[in-house]
């Protein structure tokens, strides 16, 4: 018996020691070949405007940004969609210190109608740099490639509207359409004038069975698709309106002049239209 604890108390001090010489080996690594820390971006994102907002020049971008690194520099950047070019803007974003909110200023130009991502970018030493180099700089009109220090954050993308004094017509629908923003509107006129209520998208973006409320803004009823589908083709839909009653089809029994026939795709079977048109430029509303 007195043999068994004695062996017992010799394996407990073996086993001891072993636990031990093993801890010392992983405490003796050298620092430097251990994972480095990387202190992780917190919270970044953009609260307003909304994507698909159209503006005809300059306008302010809000956002929230958290626990951003103090070797990390954010700026506002415009780079059009089709494009890795950059514009960066006026000067580079500081969050309030306690409530992490931020202002920033934003010039676009280009075509009518254009795409622009609007993107919030975490610069380091030497894009940091670039940018502030690029805004001193006299010919800062022309758009740079996105440097490779500097990395996206979160974006949103408004669309070019025509400026105020710009007479040249455009291919805009006052009363209802889609634009290349993916903004699905119908003028409330067209709505009031069937007495109808908050209408429903139909569409086969939204697989025809799935009838989607839109909201009200200023004069227009819209409904937001997703920014990044291809809103480049002609597109088949209509609204619902309540009691089984559907926009274009109402209005056509009604013979509204507020409908163009070109724009009216006539349903073999009988049972009412849609309206099938195609993007336009931008969307009308009053969130320029």
């Amino acid at each position: 018996m007195k043999a068994k604890v004695f062996f017992s108390i010799i394996l407990i001090i073996a086993l001891s020691f072993n636990f031990y010489s093993q801890s010392k080996v992983i405490s003796s690594i050298p620092e430097q070949i251990l994972p480095p820390k990387v202190k992780p971006i917190g919270i970044a994102k953009i609260t307003s405007p909304k994507d698909g907002s159209s503006f005809a020049k300059t306008f302010y971008v809000n956002g929230i940004a958290h626990k951003i690194p103090d070797n990390h520099h954010l700026w506002l950047v415009v780079s059009p969609r089709e494009s890795n070019d950059c514009w960066p803007q006026y000067k580079e974003i500081r969050p309030d210190e306690y409530t992490g909110t931020w202002t920033g200023k934003v010039t676009i130009g280009g075509d009518n109608g254009k795409l622009l991502d609007i993107i919030l970018v975490s610069a380091n030493a030497e894009a940091n740099s670039n940018f502030n180099e690029y805004i001193t700089n006299k010919d800062n009109s022309k758009e740079q490639p996105m440097p490779e220090g500097a990395k996206p954050l979160t974006h949103i993308t408004v669309i070019k509207a025509p400026d105020k004094d710009d007479t040249v017509s455009h291919k805009v629908n006052l009363n209802y359409g889609f634009s290349k923003s993916g903004v699905f509107y119908i003028n409330k006129i067209l709505i009031e004038a069937s007495k109808g209520n908050i209408p429903c998208l139909v569409a086969g973006i939204t697989n025809w069975g799935k009838d989607i409320e839109m909201h009200l803004d200023g004069n227009y009823y819209i409904y937001e698709a997703k920014i990044d589908k291809p809103f480049n083709i002609e597109l088949e839909y209509c609204f619902y309106i309540g009691e089984d009653k559907y926009l274009p089809q109402l209005l056509l029994e009604k013979s509204s002049l507020l409908i163009d026939d070109k724009d009216i795709k006539h349903k073999k079977n009988g049972e009412g239209n849609n309206f099938l048109t195609s993007p336009q430029d931008y969307y009308p509303g009053e969130r320029n």
